[in-house]
């Protein structure tokens, strides 16, 4: 089911067409969609935050629950994107902050598997013998 399904229509008991709930299928367009965010936005008193803004912060949820590929996967479907990747590069930015505790993060994973792999000193030789 998508983040944002379409209505499902279809005639009713007075035979005329009606809203029988909610269709597996997205909206075609965002016209429809975004009357529909501004209604319910301005019932509750809310400001107006469009659709990509929903998507944003669900793409910021998906980055805090460290989900598996196939999870991301899921949750970028029912985002209503059939290639993850759209989601990945068009939702959810990773602040400069949170980019600098992942960097720094990665280090300390490294630093914990130095005696897993060669060792700096053995790569640096490498490299020498290999520039020449």
């Amino acid at each position: 089911m998508p983040l944002f399904p379409a209505t499902k229509v279809g005639l009713g008991a007075s035979c005329h067409l009606e809203a029988l709930g909610l269709a597996d299928h997205g909206w075609k367009g965002a016209a429809t969609i975004r009357a529909i965010f501004k209604e319910a936005f301005t019932a509750v008193g809310l400001p107006y935050f469009n659709p990509h803004t929903l998507r944003n912060s669900l793409m910021e949820l998906a980055y805090s629950l460290n989900l598996s590929h196939e999870e991301m996967k899921a949750w970028s479907q029912n985002l209503g994107h059939e290639n993850v990747m759209t989601s990945l590069r068009n939702y959810g930015n990773v602040t400069t902050a949170r980019q600098s505790e992942l960097i720094s993060g990665l280090r300390a994973k490294t630093a914990d598997n130095a005696n897993d792999g060669p060792s700096t000193e053995w790569l640096l030789e490498q490299l020498k013998r290999r520039i020449g």
